[in-house]
């Protein structure tokens, strides 16, 4: 089984928002999302800035999707442990605010890799870009385990800014209790049907 994987900014307190201001022009969050391996040399830590998007939003995450993925060292260790070979990093600083405090024990994360893994025929999506790649949004994502193979961490080809990651990734990171982390089943559900995600019971 697959999951999506995102940030969680539903707990209370929220996370603190990144935002990466462009010091180097060699870094470009676009590139990111390519699944391309990146030839990247940078000679001092990305610096990456904090702040409350909502009054209030303090928690420190163990990762952001944006501007492009972070990642705690714990994390990315336990990502490593659990077999995902396809990562490249760069050292990062968060500037927290308000505390005078930098924080360098995170990276700067590219997940190398995307594959055309949704099963089309049972995803509800819109095709903005008509081609079936790149452009899909999808409001139901199921992965079709035959295309995924096995893979442990990859980009969606059809929705190359969705992370999916393999339920032993998932159950991983869980064990580890790694800070505001959220995972969405890629499994087909009734979208007619009033449905709220966070009280289906999955072990069903």
């Amino acid at each position: 089984m697959y999951y999506i994987l995102e940030e969680n900014d539903l707990i209370e307190p929220g996370p603190y928002s990144a935002v990466y201001d462009g010091e180097s022009s060699a870094l470009e969050p676009i590139d990111f999302i390519s699944g391309n391996v990146l030839d990247l040399k940078l000679d001092e830590p990305v610096v990456i800035r904090l702040y409350e998007y909502t009054e209030g939003d303090t928690g420190m995450a163990d990762f952001y999707s944006l501007p492009f993925p972070i990642m705690s060292d714990t994390m990315f260790r336990t990502l490593t442990m659990l077999g995902v070979s396809n990562l490249q990093t760069w050292p990062a600083t968060l500037l927290v605010p308000n505390q005078n405090e930098c924080i360098d024990t995170y990276k700067i994360v590219n997940i190398i890799g995307t594959i055309a893994a949704a099963d089309m025929t049972r995803s509800d999506y819109i095709d903005m870009g008509g081609s079936g790649r790149i452009a899909v949004g999808f409001r139901n994502l199921v992965i079709d385990e035959q295309k995924a193979d096995g893979a442990k961490m990859f980009r969606l080809a059809e929705s190359p800014s969705t992370i999916i990651i393999h339920e032993d990734i998932k159950a991983g990171l869980e064990d580890c209790c790694l800070k505001y982390l959220r995972f969405i089943p890629c499994i087909e559900i009734d979208m007619d049907e009033e449905f709220n995600i966070d009280d289906y019971n999955w072990d069903d």
